[in-house]
């Protein structure tokens, strides 16, 4: 570096020197980069100086092999201490003026001048590939950084589902401050805040929640979203979480299931009630089987979660999905509770026909189901609507007796009676004759018929 530093201030004294001819700069700078094959002596004439850096750049073309001054110059690398050397010795033994301290010729002056240019050319050239080949290494050890970093990412990312499904907070941190996509989806489409709400990974949906740009609303190949897979696993904190993100899709439907047809389905009472708090909730959407949440509650008898829709505005009772209605589903599974709380709705239609005809009267009748034929006929069930069959409540009710043995039926025969069915077409059946002398000993029913 102190002989590069002596070159550039050689270089700095004599190109303030007056300049020989374009002519002879050229030839000297050409002789500068080359290492003469013959040693000439400083009191040889000019001319034959010339003639001798001429012969030397015939033969350099001739041979076509640079020097070794040349070389360097020519691939820009550093040179060596045997270069310095060489180079010194034959400024040195060329030129007694700066052995001697004598005084310069012009010629001198400007060979001079222009070899301490070259040699500063050369040295800010070499300085300036260093400084490029520093830079360039230093881009490719950034680059092979970064690819590592990718490939241990790469490696993680397909843990990142499995640590959220783990509940691994640490883990997830890491890849997380290392620059991961938080809103990744797998192969499934899940996220990891999907896998942590859908195992109850409540710490780490609370993480995931406070990342700025985290999704609450992505589907999966199912079209479930997070707020739907916490509430299928009934996980209450998570889903009242997810809840309090500002524009968390409450009505998204999915495998033709809403959020709260699929938590009422599964019998889970806390998120019902969290989901009925909700502004804008649809209570009468209907799944893909034409069911809204309170038949679907009412068949599944879960009498919370139908007092629960009963007491939102605007729930439709009398709504009519499959062929069947709420009072419907919930006689023909035998839900005395839920029948009863039904029967005290306003406006409940008791009469309204479903499948076949049926009226829920007519199905209690059909399942033998006293308690709920005594309770429909005092809520005003009638008795004479026919079914697509056109049978009574009577008829089906003995009929029953003929076609499937049932054996329990004079207790619902007793009811009809008692209601006001005629019997007449069945008053020599032997059950409607026991269940007329139960109602009416022979007395009463002498009076009965005369007052008939």
């Amino acid at each position: 570096m102190k002989k590069s530093l002596s070159f550039v201030l050689i270089s700095c004294l004599f190109i303030s020197m007056r300049p020989l001819m374009a002519q002879e700069t050229e030839v000297v700078a050409v002789e500068e980069f080359m290492e003469p094959q013959q040693q000439i002596a400083p009191e040889e004439p000019a001319i034959e100086l010339q003639k001798s850096v001429k012969e030397q750049i015939e033969i350099e073309q001739k041979e076509a092999k640079p020097t070794a001054v040349l070389s360097w110059w020519r691939s820009l690398r550093r040179p060596t201490q045997q270069d310095w050397q060489k180079a010194k010795s034959y400024v040195n033994s060329k030129y007694r003026c700066l052995r001697y301290g004598e005084a310069c010729s012009k010629k001198e002056r400007a060979v001079l001048a222009t070899l301490a240019a070259a040699v500063g050319i050369a040295v800010a050239g070499v300085a300036w590939k260093v400084k490029k080949v520093r830079e360039e290494r230093a881009e490719r050890e950034a680059d092979e950084r970064k690819k590592r970093e990718i490939r241990v990412l790469e490696e993680e990312d397909s843990r990142w589902w499995d640590y959220a499904k783990a509940g691994n907070l640490v883990a997830l941190q890491r890849l997380i401050k290392a620059g991961i996509d938080i809103n990744i989806q797998n192969r499934s489409g899940n996220t990891a805040l999907m896998k942590a709400a859908g195992y109850g990974r409540t710490e780490i949906v609370r993480m995931l929640l406070e990342i700025p740009g985290i999704y609450v609303n992505i589907k999966n190949d199912r079209g479930f979203n997070a707020l739907r897979q916490a509430a299928d696993q009934g996980h209450a904190e998570i889903v009242q979480m997810l809840l309090a993100v500002p524009g968390i899709e409450v009505n998204l439907k999915s495998l033709g299931s809403t959020v709260l047809i699929s938590a009422m389905r599964e019998g889970h009472t806390e998120i019902v009630r969290m989901l009925l708090e909700i502004p804008g909730i649809y209570v009468n959407i209907k799944n893909d089987r034409g069911l809204n949440a309170l038949i679907s509650a009412a068949m599944r008898g879960h009498a919370e979660i139908v007092q629960m829709l009963l007491a939102v505005p605007g729930i439709d009772v009398n709504l009519k999905s499959l062929g069947s209605t709420v009072l419907l589903s919930a006689v023909g599974d035998g839900h005395t509770e839920i029948v009863q709380m039904l029967l005290a709705v306003p406006g409940i239609d008791v009469n309204l026909q479903g499948f076949h005809g049926d009226t829920a009267l007519l199905s209690a009748v059909g399942d033998g189901r006293t308690e709920i034929v005594q309770m429909l006929l005092d809520a005003g069930a009638d008795w004479r609507i026919q079914n697509d069959f056109r049978q009574t409540a009577l008829d089906v009710a003995i009929n029953d007796i003929f076609l499937s043995g049932k054996k329990d039926q004079k207790d619902v025969i007793k009811e009809l009676i008692k209601a006001g069915a005629d019997y007449s077409a069945y008053f020599e059946n032997r059950i409607v004759q026991e269940a007329i002398r139960e109602l009416w000993p022979p007395q009463r029913l002498l009076e009965r018929e005369i007052g008939m």
